[in-house]
C-alpha cells in the first residue's frame, strides 16, 4: 500500500519536463564541437560500403553510432554503460546529437554498428580520439 503523504505524487500534476544545461566547458561538450564528424561519417560510410556486398536494411543513424563509440573510446565503458549514459546523461546526449530526439541507440546497435566497422576501422577511430 502506498504511503498516504505519498500518494500526492500520483495526482498527474507534477511536472514531467526538465530543463537540463550542461557546463559550457564540459569535456563532452567540447569534444562535441571539435569533432570533424563529416570527415568521421565519411570514413564510417567508406568502410560500411567496403565491408557489405549490398545495401541491406535500413542505413545507421552513422553520427550518433560514431558518438557513441566516441564515447566508448573516452570514457573506456562497455556498451550497455554507453546506452545507459546516453538516455540518461545529459552531455552524453549532447555529444550523440539526441537532445532532442526520443531515438536512442541501445547496447546492441552500438555493438553491431562495431562490428560493421569491423577492427581496422574501430582502430582508426579510437586513433582519431588517442586511445587504444
Amino acid at each position: 500500500m502506498a504511503n498516504p503523504k505519498q500518494l500526492g505524487f500520483l495526482d498527474g500534476k507534477h511536472p514531467t519536463r526538465a530543463q537540463i544545461s550542461i557546463r559550457a566547458r564540459h569535456e563532452l561538450l567540447l569534444l562535441a564541437d571539435l569533432v570533424p564528424w563529416p570527415d568521421l561519417t565519411e570514413i564510417a560510410i567508406s568502410i560500411r560500403e567496403s565491408r557489405i556486398k549490398s545495401p541491406s536494411g535500413s542505413e545507421p543513424h552513422y553520427r550518433e553510432l560514431l558518438d557513441a563509440v566516441a564515447l566508448m573510446s573516452v570514457r573506456k565503458i562497455t556498451f550497455r554503460d554507453a546506452e545507459d549514459l546516453i538516455a540518461h546523461y545529459a552531455p552524453a546526449r549532447y555529444l550523440c546529437g539526441l537532445m532532442d530526439s526520443t531515438w536512442q541507440p541501445d547496447h546492441i546497435t552500438i555493438f553491431e554498428f562495431t562490428q560493421m566497422l569491423g577492427p581496422a576501422g574501430m582502430s582508426l577511430i579510437n586513433n582519431f580520439f588517442g586511445y587504444q
